[in-house]
């Protein structure tokens, strides 16, 4: 049996699911994310009020209150979102001058802090961070104001809503930590004064009740109240036949491990692979609803690339009965597979290995594929000015996968940054995908892109910028015609547009509006490019 301490000193029996279990004590570590946080009764039920307002988009806010000694935020007063706010289906842009004006009363009259913020991700069931939180949370914290920082995620259903706490610390900050709450059955000593002070500059939420679901706590994970609903499985023998093609699907992946199926108390059924690493569940609503993966020891990077690719498969996933299993296989791809593979070292940021023992046939074309790539080098190479030091052309013998990294100007201090071009086999007809390594080795000492780049945490595009993928898509205007300069410009540009966004408060997706409504947008990528030669003449100076 382990034991913690609230904020009040009052020891706390620390338990797993279920309720009262004795199972671990949870550890405060004050130089790492802490694995609880603590918020008053009022704040959490005001959370859920505020997602309830807009149960089919996104909406937010800002957690206020202050740090325990060990590192433990404590949330005191919640914001939600201002009069200006952006509400969309898979994003939320706050009103910039609601919370500062907030904010800045707040720490006037109470001394309360700026801790964190939350957002919903209303009905996806993405109850974790996505990509582009993670990102923008991981830049917060080269301020350093702020040490560490607390996420709140929500999720609803039309008539209850979760809420999850995560923590993230300036020492690992991919490696966030999804914390326990440690719930004080009070009204926080803040919520009347401040509501009383500050009324004519606060927004107060239209629904009157909170209704949660599922909390994470320092007492256990509350359940959802039982019921006696059908699951999809049971209601016919065909989805029983195709639950087995669903594990024979995930063993095909998997060979490796060992797969088995399992029903979960709740009655959703699970396919369980390597003892519980992974966990595929089919929760209540499937097929209608996408299955779950649950992962049990999968660094926060790789985490926060599944979650984002799960927000762009609920954009498109729409299943009948003569296409759910290629839906299911489709999506094994983009999660699953994904896992396995940074497993096994088939990482985007890596040269790819295989271990198969048959050799794949070239693809249609591989010769004037070849020859299109020599010629867009050399123009890479002589007009801007590209060597050895900024740029490696990589094509793997046995898989035919061609990838270029050019090193790439990069807004910010002590960091190196690469884009990474993966060549597709019907290039020039299809347009290169696009990932982004950073490094820190060396500091401000630019060197050589071999002394880093297999250090580099490589991320898709998509996931650091919120539909990053089809903003790329649509300020490239792929053609045959198209160069890979320009699509490494581009994708330069938007990593330049979004770090200034991020930094001074304004709407990135504005700002590509006006790039690409205007001609600014040529303009700019020519000042780029110009800029890149520069930097590339005197290596050395790319990330200054």
């Amino acid at each position: 049996m382990g034991f913690i301490k609230n904020f009040f000193g009052d020891r706390l029996e620390v338990t797993n699911t279920p309720p009262r279990q004795q199972e671990h004590i949870i550890v405060v570590d004050e130089k790492k994310p802490s694995p609880m946080a603590i918020i008053y009764r009022s704040e959490i039920d005001f959370i859920s009020r505020c997602i309830l307002d807009y149960p089919n988009i996104e909406t937010g806010g800002q957690l206020f209150g202050f740090w325990t000694s060990d590192g433990t935020p404590v949330v005191t007063y919640v914001i939600g979102p201002g009069t200006n706010a952006q509400h969309h289906q898979t994003s939320f842009v706050q009103d910039q001058n609601y919370p500062d004006i907030v904010g800045r009363e707040l720490h006037r009259r109470y001394r309360l802090q700026h801790i964190g913020e939350w957002h919903s991700h209303h009905q996806l069931d993405l109850a974790r961070p996505s990509g582009g939180d993670v990102n923008a949370f991981v830049f917060g914290l080269r301020n350093p104001r702020f040490p560490r920082l607390l996420l709140c995620i929500g999720n609803c259903t039309p008539q209850k809503t979760t809420v999850n706490a995560f923590n993230f610390h300036k020492n690992d900050p991919h490696n966030y930590v999804h914390a326990r709450w440690d719930i004080v059955e009070h009204e926080s000593p803040y919520r009347s004064i401040a509501d009383h002070d500050l009324n004519r500059i606060l927004i107060q939420p239209h629904t009157r009740n909170a209704s949660h679901g599922q909390l994470y706590t320092v007492e256990g994970v509350i359940p959802k109240s039982s019921s006696s609903k059908n699951h999809w499985l049971t209601e016919s023998v065909d989805n029983v036949e195709m639950m087995k093609a669903f594990v024979e699907d995930v063993k095909n992946l998997a060979p490796e491990y060992p797969v088995k199926t399992e029903i979960l108390p709740t009655g959703e059924p699970l396919i369980n692979i390597d003892n519980g690493k992974y966990k595929i569940v089919l929760p209540y609503g499937f097929p209608k609803r996408l299955p779950i993966l649950e992962k049990n020891g999968v660094s926060g990077r790789i985490e926060a690339t599944i979650i984002s690719q799960m927000e762009i498969i609920a954009e498109t996933w729409e299943t009948n009965t003569s296409t759910l299993r290629n839906a299911f296989q489709n999506w094994l791809k983009e999660t699953l597979a994904v896992c396995l593979m940074q497993e096994r070292k088939y990482d985007v940021g890596m040269p790819i290995e295989q271990d198969h023992a048959i050799a794949p046939q070239k693809p249609h074309g591989w010769r004037e594929l070849h020859e299109i790539i020599e010629e867009e080098m050399k123009v890479l190479t002589s007009y801007y000015n590209f060597t050895n030091d900024t740029l490696i052309y990589y094509e793997d013998k046995y898989s035919y996968k061609i990838e270029i990294n050019m090193v790439a100007y990069n807004p910010k201090i002590d960091c190196h940054t690469v884009i990474k071009l993966l060549i597709p086999s019907a290039y020039p007809s299809e347009m290169p995908d696009v990932v982004v390594g950073e490094s820190s080795i060396g500091g401000t000492q630019q060197l050589p892109i071999t002394s880093y780049l297999q250090s580099m945490d490589f991320t898709p595009l998509y996931s650091i910028i919120d539909k990053g993928h089809s903003i790329y898509r649509k300020m490239l205007s792929w053609t045959s015609q198209t160069s890979l300069a320009r699509a490494f410009f581009v994708a330069n540009l938007l990593l330049i547009e979004y770090a200034k966004a991020t930094q001074n408060g304004y709407s990135f997706q504005e700002r590509i509006d006006d790039l690409l409504e205007s001609e600014e947008l040529d303009k700019s990528l020519k000042e780029l490019a110009n800029i890149i030669k520069e930097n590339n003449n005197n290596y050395g100076s790319i990330t200054t």
